[in-house]
């Protein structure tokens, strides 16, 4: 995988799939991808207060933090973590993934909503905020964007303050979502 994100020119941030794991090894981790030059960041934990302890998130992020000094700690969390300050936001980027399509009747609004929230609580302590917009998640949801969606919901999460976005998941399958997408 990563020859083909290189080749493409592409950013990575490395996810592990579960820091619960017990094979979860922050410091093999860090030794084997560390260098790869398209890594931009770790994120060890996704949706932690779900499943996990704060104290268990906070030594997650810690041995990762001392494993690899070069690249930001990314906590993927719901959006009550962020407000609630789970595990005490030790990571370096605050992140959120609550996805416009994951329930009927949502608004590009609702998102947004989340989106400014996180970003005030980034702000009180002077970390960034990325938020995982949906690109394609048709295997867990009923529908993906629309295209206009997809626009308003991108640069709605900048303008309402995230310093970054990633999409999750797959490629769309509409063409003009694709087109917007890209």
């Amino acid at each position: 995988i990563e020859a083909a994100i290189e080749k493409n020119d592409m950013k990575w941030i490395l996810w592990p799939a579960g820091f619960r794991d017990k094979n979860f090894d922050a410091a093999k981790l860090a030794e084997k991808y560390g260098k790869c030059k398209p890594l931009i960041a770790w994120m060890p934990v996704d949706e932690p207060e779900l499943y996990a302890k704060p104290e268990e998130v906070v030594k997650c992020i810690a041995a990762m933090h001392a494993a690899d000094k070069y690249h930001p700690i990314i906590a993927n969390n719901t959006a009550m973590a962020i407000p609630a300050r789970f595990a005490g936001l030790t990571n370096d980027v605050l992140s959120i993934d609550d996805y416009l399509t994951n329930r009927p009747n949502r608004k590009v609004g609702d998102i947004l909503e989340q989106v400014a929230q996180m970003a005030r609580v980034g702000a009180e302590s002077g970390k960034p905020c990325f938020m995982f917009l949906v690109g394609n998640n048709l295997h867990n949801h009923d529908r993906e964007p629309t295209a206009d969606e997809q626009v308003s919901q991108s640069y709605g999460t900048i303008i309402s303050g995230a310093s970054g976005i990633y999409y999750f998941l797959g490629q769309p399958a509409g063409r003009k979502h694709w087109k917007v997408y890209k």
